[in-house]
C-alpha cells in the first residue's frame, strides 16, 4: 500500500497504449509534460486488481503522452496495459515561477507490504 494524500494527485485515465512489457504508461489524451514530474507515482488499479494493484515510480517522461516507470514494492511490474485505470501521485514539491515547473523537494512517502 502506498499511502498517499488525495489532494496530491497530479492525473488520472485509462491507457491507450500497450506498456505491459516495457514498464510504460502511455495515454494519448495526456499532457505529461506539463504537469508529471519525474519521480511521481503511478498507482495501476487494473493489473492485478484482486491483490490491490500496481505501483510505479515515473523515471523519465518521454513524451506528453508517454512515461517511462520503475517498479514499486517486492515483485517486478511488467508495466501497464491498455485500457487500464491509473493516478498519477506527485512525489515532490513543486513550485511554478519564471521557466516553468520546479520539483523543489520530496515529500515523506511509505511503503506499507
Amino acid at each position: 500500500l502506498l499511502s498517499v494524500p488525495v489532494s496530491s494527485m497530479v492525473k488520472s485515465g485509462a491507457t491507450s497504449g500497450d506498456g505491459s512489457s516495457t514498464l510504460k504508461l502511455i495515454d494519448a489524451g495526456q499532457t505529461f509534460t506539463q504537469e508529471v514530474l519525474v519521480g511521481d507515482y503511478v498507482y495501476d488499479t487494473t493489473t492485478n486488481s484482486g491483490t490491490g494493484g500496481e505501483f510505479y515510480k515515473v523515471s523519465a517522461i518521454d513524451s506528453d503522452t508517454q512515461l517511462s516507470l520503475t517498479s514499486v514494492g517486492p515483485a517486478t511490474n511488467p508495466g501497464v496495459p491498455s485500457g487500464a485505470t491509473y493516478y498519477v501521485f506527485s512525489g515532490s514539491c513543486a513550485f511554478w515561477g519564471s521557466g516553468g515547473l520546479r520539483p523543489v523537494g520530496v515529500l515523506g512517502w511509505r511503503l506499507v507490504f
